[in-house]
């Protein structure tokens, strides 16, 4: 029985005093190397550790932004549709504005087709040519003719070559 604690005393030597042999997965891998490795592994598990925190980061970031454009998306919307309606309102006040201009050129005709032609042209070669074209094409043609008659040539050329221009003509209605 000595002999067999002996025996047992004797490998339990060995197995305390040689140091441990593992079977490695990788083959050609040592005890170094596996010390290495772990290391290794230890650096590259901070190295996704920080890679995935930046990620998180700048999905957050991502998301502030997403937030913020939608934020930025609507104030934007808000903003074009008010000018939108302040755009129609003021179609519909230069709508209003050349509709009493045009009343109030075909007043004007009214009046200076009851006036004498020789006064009216007097009048007339005083006005700004698309006034004066406005209120000569409210008028019956005899009598805006009778007018330009008794205007000198250079005024009545003037508002005729004004009046046959539809583009210049277009300003006075």
């Amino acid at each position: 029985m000595k002999s067999l604690n002996l025996l047992v005393a004797l490998v339990l030597t060995l197995l305390i005093l040689t140091p441990p042999r593992i079977a490695w997965s990788q083959p050609g891998l040592s005890a170094e190397n596996a010390a290495t490795g772990s290391v290794e592994e230890r650096r590259l598990r901070v190295s996704i550790q920080k890679e995935r925190a930046e990620i998180r980061e700048k999905g957050q970031d991502l998301q502030k932004r997403e937030l913020e454009l939608k934020t930025l998306e609507s104030v934007v919307d808000k903003k074009l549709a008010e000018m939108k309606k302040l755009r129609a309102e003021l179609k519909d006040l230069l709508d209003r504005k050349n509709t009493q201009k045009k009343q109030r050129v075909a007043e004007l005709s009214a009046m200076y087709e009851k006036m004498d032609p020789a006064k009216a042209a007097s009048l007339l070669a005083n006005l700004k040519e698309d006034l004066a074209v406005g209120i000569l094409s409210g008028m019956r043609s005899r009598n805006a003719g009778k007018i330009l008659n008794n205007m000198n040539g250079r005024d009545a050329a003037r508002l005729s070559k004004y009046f046959s221009d539809p583009i210049s003509s277009r300003n006075g209605l």
